[in-house]
Order: structure tokens, then sequence, then C-alpha cells
């Protein structure tokens, strides 16, 4: 069991946590990303940047996964490449949709250091399984929120 760290004025680690998650939404709401230079400060960029940084391709659930594909595609090495992941429900009869809207939306964290120009396929399993239903389909999509670049050396 990990030991939950207590500051001073008696914020643990836990709504530190909740609070980043909630800036992270917050930004990826107006287009924007948090981005940690290296271990500094962090700082807020636009959806440009993170078009020119990272490329989301081949997003599609498969086998009760999510598996999507991604692409440093900056000169700098990247690592803490954090996710949200949208399970967006689609009604079969979009003018009369049910009451019961089964989609949701989760935020995930790749660890793996890509390098510039490294592409890595990855596969999420969500805790909660694809409900199965006649009356529409899910339609995954994965988008960048947040990411730590790094110089080259």
């Amino acid at each position: 069991m990990t030991k939950q760290h207590r500051f001073p004025d008696g914020t643990t680690d836990k709504t530190i946590a909740a609070v980043v998650k909630a800036a992270i939404g917050s930004a990826a709401m107006f287009g924007c990303v948090l981005t940690t230079a290296g271990a500094g400060a962090a700082v807020l960029v636009n959806e440009p940047v993170i078009e020119a940084t990272i490329e989301v391709t081949d997003t599609a659930i498969r086998d009760n996964g999510l598996r999507s594909v991604i692409r440093n595609t900056s000169d700098k090495r990247i690592d803490a490449v954090d996710l949200v992941v949208r399970y967006d429900w689609v009604w079969k009869d979009e003018r009369n949709p049910g009451h019961n809207n089964p989609g949701w939306v989760e935020f995930i964290t790749l660890t793996e250091d890509l390098k510039p120009g490294d592409t890595t396929r990855f596969t999420y399993n969500s805790q909660r399984p694809l409900p199965q239903r006649e009356d529409g389909w899910f339609m995954p999509s994965v988008q960048v929120v947040g990411f730590t670049p790094y110089e080259q050396r």
C-alpha cells in the first residue's frame, strides 16, 4: 500500500491529483494543453502546438479494448502523454435519442518515452465494459491533453 503524503496545509496527494485532472479537462475544453518543460513549471499551450507535436491516429474499438497510434512529430523527446479517451455514444435514431446515454470519458497517461519520429501503438481496456445495445454504437476518440517535452542531448 502506498503511503499518502499530507502537506502542511492539509492537502493530500489525492487532492492534488484531482485538481490536476480537473485543470487538464478544463484546458482540453478550450483547445489548450498543460505541459511541463522537463521538470519545470507547467505551461499552457494551444491545440496547434499539440498537433505539431503529437499525432493520434487509427483509433478504434477492438476486442473490447480501445486501440490507437501515437506519433511524436516534434524534434523533442516526450513522455508522460496525458490522454482523454472518449467513448461517445451515437444513437441509431439521432432524431429520437434515448434517455440513457452510455457514453463516458476517461483520463489515462502513457508512460512510454517517445523520441522524435517514434510511433507507439497502445491498447486501453477500460474498467467499464462496453454495454451491448441495439439502439446505437460507440464512436471512440483519443485527444492529447498534456505531455512533457525534453530537449535533445
